[in-house]
């Protein structure tokens, strides 16, 4: 049910999207022509929005563009609608170009569209993850979490959910992984408006709540994995099947080390690389190439001016040129 729920909301993000990048190609022919009849004298305006709205579709779907729509940092988000729009851009104008169209559209208003396009969307993004505190509605869509965790992490854990200025979240629950029975004083500073729970591997108490209540996802954080991996692999299993993301938390990676940290997979095990400069292999050959093209038209450009400035210098100023 949640996965539908994700799915449908992406789907929605994509079509207000598609609207708002008609309206920034509108606005770019209107800089560029003054009129809407100017626009579309000088340009193939039906093939250009058509072109731009397809791929706009297949780059929903191909490039996932949406995943982990709620948690991108704001420099993520302006660095990935910066590189969707390059994309856009450049598949549109070679549709233009491969269809031998003899006027496409203007270079200068996919400029202007790549600029304004990229500054909307990412406003556009903005006020649709703080909807509920921009427009004061949107609090039945928060996304109710379990947390479990041990008693001494709990209170942190919950501030951090609960100061979130981008992503509402509803706590259902909490599930203590230490303790048997749950201490009076944490019910009391915890307000008693959020169920809290004792892990009860046998009993399983917890299963109960998540089948009984609304819960979207499950943050899980333990202090020593090595030693609760059984406890953790059950648990994922067990949520798995209902459905319900869970998330396992890698605070105890969180070291004070500078350098770059990656997460990904050694021989199907998962590893956390701590490292000074983590490169793209991809994007080191990209820079290789541009370096070697820089540097070939640096010379022909050098070679030319040389040609026809080496002769009047020589004959101005005897001696070595």
């Amino acid at each position: 049910m949640y996965q539908k729920k994700k799915q449908f909301e992406q789907m929605i993000i994509g079509l207000i999207d598609l609207m708002v990048i008609f309206i920034c190609l509108l606005i770019s022919g209107l800089i560029r022509y003054k009129t809407i009849e100017g626009f579309r004298d000088a340009a193939n305006v039906k093939l250009t929005f058509w072109s731009v709205g397809v791929f706009h579709i297949a780059l929903f779907y191909v490039i996932d563009i949406y995943k982990n729509f709620y948690h991108r940092n704001r420099f993520q988000e302006i660095a990935l609608c910066a590189v969707y729009n390059l994309l856009l851009v450049a598949l549109s104008t070679f549709v233009g170009f491969s269809m031998k169209q003899e006027v496409f559209t203007s270079r200068l208003v996919m400029g202007y569209f790549l600029l304004i396009d990229t500054a909307a969307l990412f406003f556009t993004h903005i006020i649709i993850r703080n909807r509920a505190r921009i427009f004061r509605f949107g609090e039945r869509r928060k996304t109710s979490v379990l947390i479990m965790a041990e008693s001494s992490q709990v209170r942190e854990i919950v501030g951090k959910f609960c100061s979130s200025k981008e992503k509402g979240w509803q706590i259902a629950g909490i599930v203590l992984l230490d303790l048997t029975e749950v201490p009076a004083e944490m019910k009391n500073q915890l307000g008693g408006t959020v169920s809290i729970m004792p892990f009860h591997e046998n009993s399983k108490e917890y299963l109960d709540f998540a089948t009984n209540h609304v819960v979207d996802e499950v943050f899980v954080q333990m202090s020593d994995y090595g030693k609760s991996e059984r406890i953790l692999q059950m648990l994922i299993w067990e949520f798995e099947q209902m459905g319900v993301v869970v998330n396992v938390s890698l605070s105890m990676l969180q070291m004070n080390i500078g350098g770059s940290k990656q997460v990904y997979t050694i021989e199907e095990m998962p590893v956390m690389a701590f490292s000074s400069n983590l490169f793209d292999f991809r994007m080191v050959v990209i820079k290789r190439v541009i370096d070697v093209v820089g540097a070939i038209i640096g010379l022909v450009i050098t070679f030319v001016v040389g040609l026809f400035l080496a002769p009047p210098l020589l004959l101005e100023s005897p001696g070595p040129l």
